[in-house]
This record gives C-alpha cells, sequence and structure tokens, in this order.
C-alpha cells in the first residue's frame, strides 16, 4: 500500500498499469535500508520508461549499440516521459 500511494503521488499522470508493476517489482527487490522508497520507485519509473516506452532495447538488438549507447541515444525521451508522469494534471 504504502509503494502504491508513494507512487500515486509521485507519478500521478503515469499509466495506472505502470504504477502497479512498479509496485509490484519494487516490492519484491531488496533495498539498501538506506534507500528511500521515492528514490527506489524513481529508479524503477525509469527503467520502465526505457524498456517498455522508448526504443532501447530495439537499439541494442537491432543497432548493436550498447547498453551506454542506447541510454544517451533515449535519454531525453525517457526525461520528457519521466516528467510528464510526475505532472499533476489539473483539468
Amino acid at each position: 500500500k504504502q509503494l502504491r500511494d508513494v507512487l500515486d503521488v509521485h507519478f500521478p499522470s503515469s499509466p495506472i498499469a505502470v504504477r502497479e508493476s512498479v509496485a509490484l517489482r519494487a516490492a519484491q527487490m531488496q533495498w539498501a535500508r538506506s534507500t528511500a522508497i521515492v528514490s527506489a520507485v524513481s529508479r524503477l519509473m525509469h527503467t520502465c520508461v526505457r524498456h517498455d516506452f522508448t526504443d532501447y532495447e530495439n537499439l541494442m538488438r537491432k543497432h548493436k549499440l550498447t547498453r551506454d549507447e542506447a541510454r544517451l541515444v533515449v535519454a531525453k525521451e525517457v526525461q520528457e516521459i519521466f516528467q510528464s508522469w510526475t505532472a499533476h494534471n489539473n483539468g
């Protein structure tokens, strides 16, 4: 419940299915005691955006880019999606 609450507050414009998936993943992971919940779910949301909402996987598979190269290519798109998901839509 706490993970879902954090996701709802910090990523209100993200798809509900994504929030549910990230909450499940976060609950199953072992985090260092010092890792804040918001930091943990933010990392997972970035990973989700990169893998599921950009061409990241295709860049590595088809174009043979390294992980670092593919991350550079999709970085701006990841940031734009991430920011749009943290925005509060008031209308």
